[in-house]
């Protein structure tokens, strides 16, 4: 019961907790003013809801955080305030409870298209794709700004680990818990002085001796849950807190992990940056290890699929075995925490009596003196599970009817390697191979051993059924993708014209009205965006393998729109490149696009071009002791260009005079880095031109003498204003003549 059915404000109605951890609660909501939209909502525990401190850091770390807009950070959308508690209103992710969970999947059931090269072990392509999308949140939010002062937040998530990534049925990852920390910090605190604070295993040297943190921190606690989606196994593994405290103290990875034939050796440089025990020495933002991560996953297409394909295979999505999960499932007599189920009498019959015995009289006797029947009874039990394991193992589908068990499912793999794998879009498509159902459940999932060619059909309730001849390799399991026909929905950046199979489209983008098609595996679609001053964007799609999937420009991918019904969304970007370059050339650049979102920060330039959407931006640089630029432009047509910006650093110029060093005067210059001539002149001495050397490091203030000359005096001579030609004039020495 709890907290179900309660209506919070009037807007969002409990429908059930999704889980509890040490410091708050989440339960899974529905926005009753959104079209019943399914929401998460988080709230304090009962016993730190009366912490006025706690709700209090609680209120502004939420209110901070809620200005994060990025696709792998989970949004929050509102807040709520009660006399009892602090409710958080976010983002809902569809999937596995958190990436810890996933962590113990892979080890108890492996996705058997993957265990036979990494064992029971998340794939290492995944594993880096889900860790980059992670450092690109990390970079987002820690260079974000206060929009209203110009200024960063300096935002440090602090507790980066396994629970706090969300991994969707979509493929999608997203980083939680932004603002959590430092109100759980205040409650221990308050309650355990002197405990560090947060997940041990995942801290920093620096976090776990509480020394000040930066954003470096996060980036090390990124790479132990790196290591440990590649090893299979934690990075610091100890018997007690104390152990484990010195150990992450120490911090580092020992070198007999780092060389693990678990690891690829591509990847070990990018464990041994990240968990450098000097924070100068680790990666300095999210972007560089972004940067890294793409180089090793370079050549590898759409891997949001395959991930979501992976995470299906995992855990399948409510809806699919809800009925055998429940029956299993089903939950004995309570018992109370802390005792045990009070033990039955037992009864004995009278010695010498010949009396009539029940049932229950003999399991009785049997408890009682049988000692030796248990332990017969424990064997015959375990051959009778051996024997019935065997059984549904090889003949579970066809003698006992439905699914077999989990166990009994990779034994068969084992024994029997799949012919194929099926996804379809939607899932959950049952496969007749022939005539006959395949016993082997919906999609997706396996197919067991098949003719070289089959003839296979997939029926869905509410579609088409799909049909088609399957052929296959003997010895290898090769991924075969479907899509039932669905909408195809087509927009872009700019309006642009539609060209779909060879036929024009009446009207621009965005196209909603495009009929549902069939899209497979041997089905290529062409289609073709154009508008004015781009270069047209052409496309050809199959669902699998992937061909031209998802590129910078052109993206085909399925979606569910808020009703959960899925079509396919086709997304043109049409982009004009810009290549920046700064002086001095490590400053820090941020693109600010005129609707007010900032593009990914570039930093010193990198010398190569970056794609930028139609629209109007603003280039900021800065650079510590320089004084910050800016630049507006325009990308109205698909060109490249470049665009630099100098900044300059205010040098102040100080002349005294070299005989009595008495200052003469000052002023100040601003110059760019380089080497500049700067003359020098006052009335009364010698001219002279000086070179001044400018760096970041250079002073910021110099001084010079200047050598009193000769100088010409014209004399006139007036009376009563009127001028006297040839007068005779005399000076004294040491006399002050005026300017006039």
């Amino acid at each position: 019961m709890g907290m179900t059915g309660r209506v919070l404000d009037g807007r969002y109605e409990i429908v059930g907790e999704v889980g509890r951890g040490g410091f708050a609660f989440v339960y899974q909501a529905r926005a009753l003013r959104l079209h019943d939209r399914m929401v998460a909502i988080k709230c304090l525990r009962p016993e730190y809801a009366d912490n006025e401190g706690a709700r209090t850091m609680f209120r502004a770390e939420i209110e901070m955080f809620s200005r994060l807009r990025h696709a792998n950070i989970v949004q929050i959308f509102d807040s709520i305030e009660t006399p009892d508690n602090y409710y958080v209103v976010f983002e809902l992710v569809e999937g596995p409870p958190d990436m810890k969970r996933l962590f113990l999947r892979a080890r108890e059931a492996p996705d058997p298209r993957y265990a036979r090269d990494y064992g029971r072990r998340i794939p290492p392509h995944l594993a880096a794709h889900i860790i980059r999308e992670v450092a690109r949140a990390l970079d987002y939010a820690h260079n974000v700004e206060d929009t209203s002062r110009g200024t960063r937040l300096n935002i440090v998530h602090r507790d980066i680990s396994p629970q706090n990534i969300l991994i969707s049925f979509e493929g999608d990852v997203k980083l939680t818990d932004f603002g959590i920390a430092k109100a759980r910090d205040v409650v221990t605190e308050e309650t355990s002085s002197g405990v560090v604070k947060g997940k041990y295993s995942y801290m920093s040297p620096e976090q776990i001796k509480t020394q000040h943190l930066d954003h470096t921190s996060d980036l090390y606690s990124l790479g132990i849950v790196f290591y440990e989606a590649l090893a299979g196994n934690k990075l610091y593994g100890a018997d007690n807190n104390d152990e484990l405290a010195r150990m992450v103290a120490r911090g580092g990875i020992p070198r007999e992990k780092l060389n693990s034939t678990a690891i690829p050796e591509a990847l070990r440089p990018v464990l041994q940056r990240a968990l450098s025990t000097d924070p100068n020495h680790r990666y300095q933002n999210g972007s560089e290890m972004v940067a890294e991560l793409s180089r090793y996953l370079a050549g590898r297409h759409d891997l949001r699929l395959e991930l979501s394909g992976y995470i299906r295979a995992l855990f399948r999505p409510a809806g699919q075995g809800a009925a055998e999960a429940g029956e299993a499932g089903m939950p004995g007599p309570a018992v109370e925490r802390g005792g045990e189920a009070p033990a039955e009498p037992v009864m004995l019959p009278s010695g010498g009596e010949d009396h009539e015995r029940t049932i229950i009289d003999i399991i009785r006797l049997t408890a009682y003196s049988g000692r030796k029947f248990f332990a017969i009874g424990g064997a015959v039990l375990a051959a009778l599970a051996l024997v019935f394991l065997g059984l549904d193992t090889f003949l579970g589908p066809e003698l006992f009817g439905g699914r077999k068990l989990g166990l009994s499912e990779h034994l068969y793999w084992l024994f029997n390697p799949p012919s194929a794998y099926i996804v379809t879009l939607p899932p959950g498509a049952e496969v007749w191979v022939g005539d006959e159902p395949s016993p082997r459940g919906r999609t997706p999932g396996p197919l067991g051993k098949l003719d070289r060619r089959s003839r296979i059909r997939l029926t869905l309730d509410g579609y088409e059924s799909l049909l088609w001849e399957l052929a296959t390799v003997p010895g290898r399991c090769d991924t075969h993708a479907y899509s039932f026909k669905v909408p195809v929905y087509v927009v872009a950046n700019v309006p642009a014209q539609l060209s779909w199979q060879g036929r024009e489209w009446p009207n621009p983008t965005p196209v909603t009205d495009l009929a549902k098609v069939e899209i497979c595996s041997t089905t290529v679609h062409e289609f073709e965006l154009a508008t004015a001053g781009f270069a047209p964007i052409r496309g050809s799609f199959r669902t699998y393998p992937p061909s031209n999937h998802s590129t910078q420009t052109l993206r085909m991918a399925p979606e569910k729109d808020p009703d959960g019904n899925h079509y396919w969304r086709v997304e043109g970007r049409f982009l004009g490149y810009r290549r920046f370059s700064t002086s001095p050339a490590d400053a820090e650049l941020i693109l600010r696009h005129e609707d007010g979102t900032d593009e990914p920060v570039l930093r010193g330039g990198s010398g190569e071009y970056v794609a930028l959407a139609p629209g109007r931006y603003e280039l900021r640089a800065s650079r510590a002791s320089f004084s910050p630029g800016r630049r507006e432009f325009e990308i109205s047509r698909g060109d490249s260009q470049d665009i630099s910006l100098t900044l300059t650093r205010p040098i102040r110029i100080t002349a005294f005079d070299s005989e009595t060093n008495r200052r003469i005067g000052s002023r100040t210059l601003n110059l760019g880095v380089g080497t500049h001539a700067v003359p020098l002149s006052y009335d009364g001495y010698e001219k002279k031109t000086e070179r001044i050397a400018v760096s970041a490091t250079s002073p910021s203030e110099y001084s010079f003498k200047l050598t009193p000359g000769a100088i010409e005096v014209t004399i006139r001579v007036t009376r009563r204003k009127e001028p006297v030609r040839n007068a005779l004039v005399y000076i004294s020495q040491g006399a002050s003549l005026g300017r006039t």
